[in-house]
């Protein structure tokens, strides 16, 4: 998400396309998230039972309790606060780790 040029963040749980929660409890904000024209982020989220990791471009980002363990669908999504902005999300993957 972008404010007024701030890098802001959150992870969240929607089911059945219903928002449920906000899982950080409120939009955050990283100095690692380049919001510079035509930049690029790596996102990774890693999920070890009921903990989620984040990192932004090799940052760690924060650790969230993911209370909701259920079959589903991870999703990335844009916002730009004022004004537009063209984004474009590529090479998603999804790994399973190894025990």
């Amino acid at each position: 998400m972008r404010f007024s040029g701030l890098p802001g963040w959150d992870v969240e749980l929607w089911k059945y396309n219903l928002w449920v929660s906000t899982i950080t409890k409120e939009i955050k904000f990283n100095s690692a998230i380049n919001l510079e024209s035509d930049s690029t982020n790596e996102y990774v989220l890693v999920a070890e039972g009921t903990m989620g990791t984040l990192y932004a471009n090799y940052v760690r980002l924060s650790r969230v309790i993911i209370s909701a363990q259920d079959d589903g669908r991870i999703a990335f999504f844009a916002y730009q606060h004022q004004g537009t902005t063209t984004c474009t999300f590529e090479d998603a993957w999804v790994w399973v780790l190894d025990e």
